[in-house]
């Protein structure tokens, strides 16, 4: 798919992605198009408490993708980490199968989840509302285990979690926006709630008989 073909673009060397137009026009546009139908493997990214793990869900709903949520495969019991050589092998198979939408950042796997998209969505909200969802995650969730979520990994108050939140647009959404720079797919960049709701409500439309 051409780089034009994209939903949305920017300028990936600017600290700061410009705001696009309206984004329902634009997914409309593509979809008029028929890239809506090439939707086979579906990436979901950016700032925790960003709504990664929702959206994934409602896309599924709307296409019948099955989801991939990344955080019930990477964490083991207890909030115990893989090794790299096991996490990496663990990507690449499901990687390998033939219709997914993938939430999740895991930066390190990035790239091998790049080639096999065709579609990226970038969610790009402000630390406050990533921040604000999280606590209302834990508050709402503590002590039980997410749907989400590994086996034996229940909602817990972790600083070392709210500080990356809180650091994630100086520390890391620079290192996803180059990850996402030569991606030849269509790329959607979503930075409003109302955004996603015209996202969401413009497949729902394209997708109906």
């Amino acid at each position: 798919m051409p780089r034009s073909a994209r939903t949305s673009s920017f300028d990936h060397r600017a600290k700061h992605a410009p705001r696009p137009a309206s984004l329902q026009a634009r997914w409309r546009w593509s979809a008029e198009r028929g890239y809506n139908k090439l939707m086979k493997k579906v990436l979901v990214l950016g700032c925790s408490g960003a709504g990664k793990s929702t959206l994934a869900r409602q896309i599924s709903g709307i296409t019948g993708l099955p989801v991939i949520h990344l955080d019930r495969h990477y964490w083991r019991p207890g909030w115990q980490e893989p090794d790299r050589a096991t996490w990496e092998w663990e990507v690449a198979a499901l990687v390998r199968q033939p219709q997914w939408v993938m939430d999740g950042n895991f930066g390190g796997t990035l790239p091998a989840r790049l080639a096999a998209a065709d579609t990226a969505v970038f969610l790009d909200f402000r630390t406050w509302r990533c921040l604000a969802r999280v606590l209302r995650r834990i508050v709402g969730s503590l002590g039980r285990v997410r749907p989400d979520m590994a086996p034996g990994c229940p909602e817990r108050l972790d600083f070392a979690f709210l500080l990356y939140v809180c650091r994630y647009r100086r520390r890391d959404r620079h290192r996803h926006l180059a990850a996402i720079r030569e991606f030849s797919g269509m790329l959607v960049v979503l930075r409003r709630p109302a955004e996603v709701a015209a996202f969401v409500g413009g497949l729902k439309q394209e997708t109906s008989p």
